[in-house]
């Protein structure tokens, strides 16, 4: 996948709270031949469409009024076969689980090896060859108002 122009290049979304992780994971993905967009909020991720663009999301568990686990709830009640890809700062066996049970690819520990964060981005890009992103194309504007309309969450709030 090296030197694929970044145009043709699979989109990477990272949404995460943390602006300079996401950012050198972006620059770590564009280094390899991924095109690759950070975003510190579900919020900011919904309103650019990243959902439309994104062929996987790396994705955190804990993040100020939408949680990563929301919004993979989200994506999978309006039929957004979006890889995910959680990449949390702690080891909760219990969102580990969860995630898993709705689909994430993988969940990897803050920070992740770079040998892991390559194979579980590869694994995500051939399943979303595989599975078409959206069941519907007309429920795609629902992502938004659905993800918007959820009461915000204390971080340390558990599910």
């Amino acid at each position: 996948m090296a030197n694929l122009p970044r145009n043709t290049a699979p989109v990477i979304a990272i949404v995460d709270d943390h602006a300079p992780f996401g950012e050198v994971l972006c620059r770590f993905l564009r280094q390899r031949g991924y095109s690759a967009e950070a975003h510190c909020t579900v919020q900011a991720f919904i309103q650019c469409q990243g959902h439309r663009r994104a062929k996987c999301i790396i994705l955190d568990v804990a993040m100020p009024e939408i949680d990563g686990l929301a919004l993979q709830k989200c994506l999978n009640q309006t039929n957004y076969n979006v890889p995910i890809i959680f990449c949390s700062g702690t080891s909760d066996e219990r969102a580990k689980r969860i995630a898993v049970a709705n689909g994430a690819v993988a969940f990897l520990t803050k920070p992740p090896k770079p040998e892991e964060l390559l194979s579980a981005v590869k694994r995500a890009l051939r399943e979303a060859d595989r599975v078409p992103t959206s069941k519907s194309r007309g429920k795609q504007e629902g992502t938004a108002r659905h993800v918007s309309q959820r009461k915000p969450k204390g971080r340390n709030q558990s599910l």
